[in-house]
């Protein structure tokens, strides 16, 4: 969904979010506002297009992650590959 090349809707991306694990549904509204904040700090860009005949409905907007994006979230996923890294060792331990 979020690979340099592929657009995804909101609703797309609403639909991928891990509520079957967290037991947790996750607003539209919460997406949006994510979605907005993000392309506010240059993570994602953005593009509205028109709905085709065959889809019916109105305009939707598209997302793609930028190189930043990207970036960042390598980032952010070692970090928390580290993190957890560490808890296993302290589990290990016994402490």
């Amino acid at each position: 969904m979020w690979s340099g090349r592929a657009r995804s809707s909101a609703n797309q991306a609403r639909a991928a979010l891990p509520s079957a694990k967290t037991g947790r549904d996750v607003s539209p509204a919460a997406v949006y506002i994510a979605l907005r904040r993000l392309e506010d700090k240059g993570l994602l860009v953005s593009e509205l297009r028109t709905a085709r005949p065959e889809e019916g409905g109105r305009e939707r907007r598209y997302y793609r992650i930028t190189t930043e994006g990207l970036a960042r979230m390598s980032e952010a996923r070692d970090a928390l590959m580290n993190l957890w890294d560490g808890l296993e060792l302290r589990f290990e331990e016994g402490t």
